[in-house]
């Protein structure tokens, strides 16, 4: 268990909060407040990250406590000028609410929450969903919707 969430709480991290600050401009546009929020959620994911690593991930989940309220006001504060961010919002929003449910299983009490596979359902949901939530994001991120399509080299 503890090398897994060691897996889960420190590679993911660094990566999503790597991502996240270099596509800050499609997430934040010009908004002051949209970027600090993205600085915010990207250096708790970094001391989150250095947390598992230093104490090989044995700490409860507090990133979460902080990602949540970072992502439903990102998702607010996100500018809605162009049709090619509307998913993004949606995702961001998404991952808020999944994020969310994540933090209200942490604060269910371990003698309960094991009676009814805590660790799997939160795990399954932060971890499984919110890494697909992730994903999807970054994919969202990286369209280039009025892009002209890349010709191979060889032609």
């Amino acid at each position: 268990m503890h090398a897994w969430g060691f897996m889960l709480g420190v590679l993911p991290n660094v990566l999503i909060a790597g991502g996240l600050w270099w596509l800050r401009r499609p997430i934040a546009g010009e908004r002051r407040a949209a970027t600090v929020l993205l600085a915010v959620g990207c250096a708790a994911l970094l001391l989150d990250a250095l947390m598992n690593l230093v104490f090989r991930a044995l700490g409860p989940p507090f990133v979460l406590f902080l990602l949540v309220p970072v992502t439903v006001a990102l998702a607010v504060l996100m500018p809605a000028d162009d049709a090619a961010r509307i998913p993004v919002r949606i995702g961001v929003a998404a991952l808020g609410i999944v994020l969310a449910a994540g933090a209200a299983l942490a604060l269910i009490p371990l003698e309960t929450s094991d009676s009814f596979g805590g660790f799997r359902i939160y795990g399954t949901l932060v971890h499984g969903l919110g890494g697909l939530l992730w994903a999807m994001l970054g994919l969202w991120l990286g369209r280039r919707p009025n892009a002209e399509p890349r010709r191979p080299a060889w032609r």
